[in-house]
């Protein structure tokens, strides 16, 4: 939402369409498709000028933020996980790690599958870590959340939007 609030205030040089998709919490474990319904119909039923690109923004708020390059990103769009991943490095943006992490089926692809979109995903899918989830469990709340990692984020792409 600061990102939006940023966009009002000073016009972004390039189109910007912030799309907020839901649905993810009907999916069915085994069935990864059921966990992206919202970018699923949005891709198959574009309501703006289909996008030239993508960032899908999920589980970033992680107090222990890790985003190595989720795997299906670097496969279909590398030329922009590495232009996005070298920034974070330029910008010393400690949470990003320059190394291929997991394949995870989520908003992106549907995007690139269905609308051809290229798409990447910034996300950490071990919040808070490998041994223990929050998602999609009553331990997502905001005491389980940063600032500073959200910080991280935004300068990413802000940097990556207005430069």
């Amino acid at each position: 939402m600061e990102l939006a609030t940023i966009f009002s205030k000073n016009k972004p040089p390039i189109g910007i369409d912030l799309v907020f998709f839901d649905a993810e919490d009907v999916g069915i474990n085994g069935q990864p498709y059921t966990f992206a319904m919202g970018s699923e119909y949005f891709s198959k039923n574009l309501p703006i000028e289909k996008p030239k690109s993508a960032i899908i923004v999920d589980m970033v708020g992680d107090k222990y933020l890790k985003l190595p390059i989720e795997r299906f990103s670097y496969q279909t769009s590398p030329d922009m996980v590495k232009e996005i991943w070298n920034l974070a490095d330029e910008l010393g943006l400690s949470a990003f790690e320059y190394r291929i992490g997991y394949e995870i089926y989520d908003d992106h692809v549907p995007l690139w599958e269905n609308a051809q979109i290229p798409a990447i995903d910034i996300i950490d899918f071990d919040y808070p870590n490998i041994f223990y989830n929050h998602w999609h469990t009553q331990n997502d709340i905001p005491e389980n959340c940063s600032p500073q990692s959200l910080q991280q984020v935004g300068t990413l792409l802000l940097n990556y939007i207005y430069d």
